[in-house]
């Protein structure tokens, strides 16, 4: 990402300055990943890698959570849009330069990469508004620790957009039919969802990942092993060779 230019009057804005410790530190990591215009993709795994590559403690529900309260305080504005969730700094161009400086110091403005904002935003992560986080560093247990999980693991499940969303709740229902109870928890829902998530974004191309999705619902082969296999052969195929690869696990 380009070098960003903070107007100092950020210091003594009353919008950044009612933010917790955590918001107002989430805040300004996601300066560095935004482009030209204030926008950024913000759904909660990609964040989580770009913005804290190196803190294996910080998860995906503390990114939901900083970002409730940046939502709820009007900081930014989110929507969802082709299966991705996508951020824009309400406030860009009041405390950051429109521009970016290159490395040999050359200011300039890069062309869009990223959707245009709609005129109004939709209440995204802000309806989670129970899962802020703590500020004790040793927090006392949460009472409802599977309600506030099951809350994030919609917004998870709402990423992946119409038709790769129901598939991924095919999938989810065939893992739970194998428990003895039929059901799976939300805990080892939202493991699931971020499996599928990181395969996803491995895979780069939704028509491959959805075909894996479907071969491993038809298989009866809920797993990530076997969808990273079928991604992986379906990339390989070559059109002239005229025939389908298939990962071992599909040989009976």
């Amino acid at each position: 990402m380009p070098n960003r230019i903070i107007k100092e009057s950020i210091l003594t804005s009353p919008t950044i300055n009612v933010l917790t410790v955590y918001g107002e530190r989430h805040f300004f990591r996601l300066l560095l990943v935004v482009d030209d215009y204030g926008c950024f993709e913000a759904t909660p795994p990609v964040i989580r890698g770009k913005c804290y590559p190196l803190q294996e403690r910080i998860k995906v529900n503390h990114i939901i959570e900083w970002y409730v309260e940046l939502e709820e305080k009007g900081v930014i504005g989110f929507w969802q849009q082709d299966g991705r969730v996508w951020g824009v700094f309400l406030n860009f161009e009041k405390h950051n330069s429109k521009y970016s400086v290159t490395e040999d110091g050359k200011v300039t403005k890069h062309r869009r990469k990223t959707p245009i904002p709609p005129a109004e935003f939709l209440p995204v992560f802000a309806k989670f508004s129970h899962s802020l986080p703590n500020p004790n560093p040793n927090p006392n247990p949460n009472p409802n620790p599977e309600e506030n999980i099951s809350a994030q693991n919609s917004v998870l499940h709402e990423s992946f957009g119409s038709v790769l969303k129901d598939k991924i709740k095919t999938y989810l229902s065939r893992v739970a039919a194998k428990n003895k109870s039929g059901v799976i928890t939300e805990s080892r829902r939202r493991t699931l969802l971020n499996e599928l998530f990181n395969s996803r974004e491995r895979c780069k191309n939704d028509e491959i990942f959805g075909y894996a999705l479907d071969q491993s619902i038809g298989r009866d082969a809920c797993n990530i092993g076997y969808i990273d296999a079928i991604i992986k052969n379906k990339k390989t195929l070559k059109p002239s060779e005229g025939r389908v690869y298939h990962a071992p696990l599909e040989i009976s």
